[in-house]
């Protein structure tokens, strides 16, 4: 069809937030700079707005810009919040459809960018202060494309369409997946070259997929991709042990303290909720035994004919994922027969598989392609749907890809199946199980705690990893590391009357801030390898902001607190503060393109090649922590058009027809587009394991700074690479006036070195007054990436 650069799958995306402006130097905006900044409107690509927050109040703004083209549907605005829509698989606008936010993130990533300052705010007592945004005098235009956390692409799209025609001057988009895409296939990255086009910024977040190198999302070039870091305080929380001990771990519980209670471990040696159901616990303090595995999201190890009773017993079930913990000849034929019985009971269409699970899951997504679901807790009722589908898979054998694919399949329950098989035939008839997948509703964190809260325990400790990140509890409750759990454990079996203590949460200050959070996605990009992506690292670790009542302050079901500002950690949280800063430049630079906003952020970041951030580099934290203050006067910058883009793409292998469609020139041609190293403000490259190396980068820098301006080059870092840069000497007898000089690098990638080695250096460019230093990346991490391992 004439129009259409390509045609994908609508995906589902994540929802990937106040000490931390303190902790980042950037002081409060003075009552007289209120005006400049109002001219500035940043649009949220989230889960909406709650628009009664303090935060949002536009107590002595006046009307929104002449320029503003915006709507409010089904919403009430005002001079703060100048526009809200809300988009839901299509439908725009439409009655019903509210841009209220039901969760509470939206409003969090909102407050973070541009909050009014609000005093006396806190976590029920904890992290108590004045919390703010970067740019408070800045309008807000908010486009609500999140559901339940899930972001539908083909919202995500028509939300950025919206927004630039709308005239927003910058875009925050704290949503992503877990593995970037084909930027052509990414409706974040088509909608983010749309806003590019129009002189927009997108700042995204880099996405929470932990450890695994390459699972950087959001890597678009003309997109900034904002990794998590910490800040300079943290929560922390302890247990004092009836001998004296203490142990320090990390919560957030605001709950009275728990004195001398009971240590006991669960029945079964499971926190799950079904196996503490009829235990007596009450009043006393829980120690919950690591869960084996490899943190999948199992909710229960039911045997095989507990399972056919729950089948029985939930007849609005339409979809059901069983995951064998092992692969179990007996478990299967038991599991096997019993559904044979259950089929005379009820009709079902079962899917029974193992084995190959990738091939037979295809095999299942291809028979049935579920329908739209107006709500994602309501069961699909549809002819075409089956009644049932069966998944007996063998863990280990899952790859991430695979969890997605069940996840979009509307199940309403999740089991792990143990193999403990019994010969018995199919017994007791109807058993109301618990429904523990409804703790996962906002994230596996609570997880751990679902069985002691449910069973009404005074309190719990659990081992847990991540423990740079603070989580709330329903509870009084602790994580902490499997050696501290381990000297409790000690402590309980060496004493007939094991008590603790339980203290409340406080905050501390943590002097090795920042470093990189344990979540934030780490590169290499494996969509273009010689752009480094994350670019940078902004405060994303225990962030206090604006929250909404319609959301509990934690995850529980039974747990009815609601708080007006939570405490929140993520690339969500990062992203807004970066988004914030860019707007901050803007409001000072408004003919600035989005490449030199990116450009100011980038190379005026703090450096993060340090002692606490030991086995990190450049790939987890991009250039290094976002540095406000400086952002503003880079002194140099590096921009890059439209046109350097499509010669970057052209080089990667776009044609011409889909390049002119997407851009909506004929114009548009490969044809003389260059070698297509993008002007980018860091350098990157892979190499070969053991193999000699010699790279050219070449940069053309822009001056925005003094009239006239002498810069001198230093190479700082490691030797092990020869690295040249000429000319070494820049000179600028103007301000606009541009300079290209070359950088090369050659040497060899030392085969004794581990396979997952990163070299870094910096082009440093200083005058006396700026310093604009440039990341050199040289790494063997590898950015070869299946197909299958492609979002899908």
């Amino acid at each position: 069809m004439e129009g259409i650069v390509s045609i994908f799958p609508s995906r589902t995306r994540e929802l990937l937030t106040t000490r931390s402006w303190d902790f980042l130097g950037f002081p409060q905006t003075p009552p007289e700079a209120l005006p400049l900044e109002g001219d500035i409107i940043v649009g949220m690509l989230d889960s909406g707005v709650w628009p009664d927050s303090p935060s949002f109040s536009d107590e002595g703004f006046g009307p929104p810009p002449s320029r503003w083209k915006g709507a409010c549907h089904n919403f009430t605005c005002n001079n703060k919040i100048i526009g809200a829509r809300a988009y839901k698989l299509g439908s725009h606008g439409s009655a019903g459809v509210s841009p209220l936010d039901e969760g509470g993130h939206g409003s969090h990533t909102a407050s973070t960018v541009a909050g009014r300052a609000v005093g006396n705010v806190s976590f029920n007592g904890l992290a108590a202060g004045t919390a703010r945004g970067a740019v408070p005098g800045a309008r807000l235009a908010v486009y609500k494309v999140c559901w339940r956390k899930h972001c539908q692409e083909e919202d995500i799209l028509a939300a950025f369409d919206d927004a630039i025609a709308d005239g927003v001057d910058v875009i925050s988009f704290s949503i992503g997946g877990l593995r970037p895409s084909p930027y052509f296939e990414d409706a974040a990255a088509i909608g983010s070259f749309h806003a590019m086009k129009r002189g927009v910024l997108t700042s995204a977040g880099a996405g929470n997929a932990g450890t695994i190198g390459g699972r950087v999302c959001n890597v678009a070039p003309w997109m900034l991709s904002v990794a998590a870091s910490s800040i300079d305080r943290r929560f922390v929380d302890k247990i004092v042990l009836g001998n004296g001990d203490t142990i320090v771990g990390t919560s957030i519980n605001t709950f009275p303290v728990v004195q001398n209670a009971t240590l006991v471990f669960p029945n079964g040696s499971s926190c799950d909720p079904e196996d503490m159901a009829g235990g007596s616990y009450k009043g006393k303090i829980i120690v919950c035994p690591p869960k084996n595995g490899r943190g999948f999201p199992v909710a229960a190890g039911y045997r095989p004919l507990e399972v056919v009773n729950l089948l029985v017993a939930l007849p609005k079930l339409r979809v059901l994922r069983i995951k064998l913990w092992k692969q179990d000849r007996a478990t299967d034929e038991v599991l096997a027969k019993s559904l044979r019985e259950l089929q005379k009971i009820r009709t079902l269409d079962v899917y029974v598989t193992g084995g190959d699970a990738r091939r037979e899951m295809h095999a299942v997504r291809e028979r049935w392609t579920p329908p739209r679901v107006p709500d994602d807790e309501q069961p699909v009722d549809a002819p075409t749907a089956p009644r049932l589908v069966v998944l007996l898979v063998q863990v280990m054998e899952l790859r991430q890809r695979d969890v997605d694919a069940l996840g979009r399949l509307p199940a309403l329950v999740t089991l792990r199946v143990e193999p403990r098989a019994t010969p018995e035939p199919l017994a007791v008839p109807a058993v109301a199980f618990p429904r523990p997948a409804e703790w996962r509703l906002r994230g596996s964190s609570l997880a751990p705690v679902a069985g002691p809260f449910s069973a009404g325990a005074a309190g719990a400790v659990m081992a847990g990893n991540g423990l740079d990140v603070a989580n709330a509890v329903p509870l009084p409750a602790i994580q902490m590391t499997q050696g501290q759990l381990d000297q409790i454990t000690a402590y309980v079996n060496s004493t007939s009357n094991p008590v603790g203590t339980i203290d409340s949460t406080e905050a501390a200050v943590n002097p090795q801030a920042p470093v990189a959070a344990s979540f934030s996605s780490p590169g290499p990009n494996l969509i273009t390898p010689g752009i480094l992506k994350p670019d940078l690292s902004a405060p994303g670790i225990d962030i206090i902001a604006s929250w909404s009542p319609m959301s509990r302050a934690v995850g529980a079901p039974e747990d009815k607190r609601s708080v007006m500002y939570n405490i929140e950690s993520g690339t969500s949280m990062a992203c807004p503060h970066a988004t914030g800063v860019a707007a901050y430049v803007k409001s000072f630079h408004r003919d600035w393109s989005p490449a030199m906003i990116m450009s100011a952020l980038i190379t005026t970041a703090s450096t993060m090649n340090t002692s606490s951030n030991a086995g990190y580099s450049e790939l987890k934290y991009g250039a290094g922590q976002l540095n406000p203050s400086k952002a503003r006067d880079p002194g140099l910058v590096y921009d890059a058009s439209e046109g350097d883009y499509v010669a970057m793409l052209c080089a990667q292998g776009y044609n011409a027809t889909q390049l002119t469609l997407v851009t909506g020139s004929n114009a548009t041609s490969c044809s003389g587009s260059g070698r297509g190293d993008l002007n980018y403000p860091t350098m990157a490259a892979h190499v070969a394991l053991g193999q000699n190396f010699s790279l050219g980068f070449v940069r053309t820098v822009t001056n925005v700074g003094a009239t006239d301006a002498v810069y001198n080059v230093e190479i700082i870092g490691v030797s092990s690479i020869d690295v040249t840069v000429a000319p070494e000497r820049l000179e600028f007898s103007a301000k606009n006036r541009t300079a290209t000089y070359t950088v090369s690098a050659s040497g060899v990638a030392a085969a004794a070195a581990a396979a997952d080695k990163v070299v870094s250096l910096a082009v440093v460019w200083s005058d006396g007054r700026h310093v604009v230093r440039s990341p050199l990346v040289v790494y063997t991490v590898g950015v070869d990436i299946p197909p299958e391992e492609m979002s899908p």
